[in-house]
C-alpha cells in the first residue's frame, strides 16, 4: 500500500512538474505570442507608414496635375479670349462688308428707277420700286420685314399678305444678285404658240410691210384669220384670234404703238416781213389790253377794267379753223422701234370748219333774245368751206 501510494506520490510530483512545465511552456509561448504581436503590429506600423508614404506622393502627383490642369485651363481661356476677339473682329469686318454691299445694291435700284422708264415695262417698273419701297422702309425706318413688306405692297399694287411675301422674295434675290428674277408667266414648256414659228413671222413681217407702217391690232388680226391660217392649213374652228392675241404677236414681232410723226416741214414762219408783222401785232395787243377784261378766281369771273367817259370796253376776238379730212389718219401705229412712218402732208378732200372766238361768251353766235331782234342778221358766224376746184369754198 506505501509503494502504491509513494508511486502515486511520484506520479503526483510527476504531474506538478508536467504542470510547471506546461505553464513554463504557456509562458514561453505567451512570450513567444507577445514577439509575434510586436511583430505584427511593427509591420501594420510600416504598412502604415508606407501607406502614408504612398498618399503623400499621391497628394503631390495629384497637386501637380491639379497646377498643370490649372495652367492649361488658364492657356485655354487665353487662347479662347483671343479667339473670341478675332471672331469679334471677323463679324464687324463680315458686317460693314454686308452693309456696303447692300448700300451698292441700293444705289443701283435707284439709279433704275431714276433713268429712262420710257424702256421699262410697266412690269418691271411696278416690281423695282415695290423693293426700293421695302428696302427703304426696313432699313432707314426699323420696321420688321413683314411690315416693311405690307406698306410696300399697300403703296404700289394695293394687295395684301401674298403680294407682300413676294416682295420679300425679290429683295432677297436682288440682294444676292443684284438683279430681280425673270417672271416665268406664260413661259410654259407644254405650250407652244404660233407665233414662234418661223414660217408665221415671215408672213407677218411682209405683210406689216406691204402696209407701209399703217398696221393695226385689228386689221392684223383680220389678216391671221382670213389669210394667215388659210394658208397654214388650220382648221376652220380654230381659225379665230382675240384683239388681245393681235397686241401680243405685234409685240413679238418688234412693233409698239406710237405716235406718228410730222417730220420735218418749212414754212415761211421765219421770214423777216412775218418777223416784223408779228412785233407790230403785239406792240398794238399791248396797248388794247388795258381796255379788255380779265377773268379772276375758280369761277373764271369776268372782271371789267376801270373806263374813262370816253373809252370802250374791247373783247377779243380770235379767229380758229379746223380741218377734217375724208381719210383722217391715225394717231397711233403699230411699227418697229424708232421707225414710224411720216404722216402724209394731203389727206384727200376734207372739210374746213371757220368760226370767230370770244373770251366772254365763246362762239360768236346771237342769242335767243338777239335773233329776235334782229332777223336779218346771221345768227353765227361758223362757215363750212369746201375748199378745192370743184368745191369752189
Amino acid at each position: 500500500m506505501v509503494k502504491q501510494i509513494k508511486k502515486v506520490d511520484d506520479d503526483e510530483i510527476d504531474t506538478d512538474e508536467i504542470g510547471e512545465d506546461d505553464n513554463n511552456e504557456l509562458e514561453n509561448k505567451d512570450n513567444g505570442g507577445e514577439l509575434e504581436d510586436n511583430d505584427y503590429i511593427e509591420l501594420e506600423n510600416k504598412d502604415e507608414e508606407k501607406e502614408l508614404r504612398d498618399n503623400d506622393e499621391e497628394g503631390l502627383e495629384n497637386k501637380d496635375k491639379e497646377l498643370r490642369d490649372y495652367d492649361n485651363d488658364e492657356l485655354e481661356d487665353e487662347d479662347d479670349d483671343e479667339g473670341l476677339e478675332e471672331d469679334d473682329d471677323n463679324t464687324r469686318d463680315k458686317t460693314e462688308r454686308e452693309i456696303d454691299n447692300f448700300n451698292a445694291k441700293l444705289v443701283k435700284l435707284e439709279e433704275i428707277l431714276s433713268g429712262n422708264l420710257k424702256k421699262m415695262t410697266a412690269y418691271d417698273y411696278l416690281h423695282y420700286r415695290a423693293v426700293h419701297k421695302f428696302f427703304k422702309k426696313w432699313k432707314y425706318d426699323n420696321l420688321s420685314k413683314k411690315q416693311a413688306s405690307l406698306h410696300s405692297v399697300k403703296v404700289v399694287y394695293d394687295k395684301g399678305f401674298y403680294k407682300a411675301k413676294q416682295i420679300r422674295i425679290w429683295a432677297k434675290y436682288w440682294i444676292e444678285h443684284g438683279t430681280l428674277s425673270k417672271s416665268l408667266q406664260g413661259c410654259n414648256q407644254k405650250i407652244k404658240s404660233i407665233i414662234d414659228n418661223e414660217d408665221v413671222i415671215e408672213r407677218s413681217l411682209l405683210f406689216i410691210r406691204e402696209k407701209g407702217g399703217k398696221t393695226t391690232p385689228k386689221e392684223y388680226q383680220t389678216f391671221v384669220k382670213e389669210v394667215l391660217f388659210s394658208q397654214l392649213g388650220i382648221d376652220e374652228s380654230k381659225k379665230s384670234i382675240s384683239i388681245k392675241t393681235s397686241c401680243v404677236w405685234l409685240k413679238k414681232l418688234g412693233l409698239i404703238p406710237q405716235s406718228r410723226k410730222k417730220g420735218i416741214y418749212f414754212d415761211g414762219h421765219e421770214r423777216e416781213d412775218v418777223v416784223e408783222y408779228r412785233k407790230e401785232f403785239l406792240d398794238k395787243i399791248l396797248i388794247y389790253e388795258k381796255f379788255m377784261p380779265t377773268f379772276e378766281g375758280k369761277n373764271i369771273e369776268q372782271k371789267n377794267p376801270v373806263l374813262l367817259p370816253n373809252e370802250k370796253l374791247h373783247i377779243l376776238i380770235t379767229y380758229d379753223k379746223c380741218l377734217f379730212y375724208a381719210n383722217d389718219d391715225r394717231p397711233i401705229v403699230w411699227a418697229s422701234i424708232g421707225e414710224p412712218s411720216l404722216r402724209k402732208k394731203g389727206q384727200e378732200k376734207f372739210i374746213m370748219v371757220s368760226d370767230f372766238l370770244l373770251e366772254t361768251d365763246g362762239r360768236l353766235k346771237l342769242n335767243k333774245n338777239e335773233i329776235l331782234l334782229y332777223p336779218e342778221v346771221p345768227v353765227e358766224a361758223r362757215k363750212f368751206l369746201r375748199p378745192g376746184k370743184n368745191e369752189e369754198g
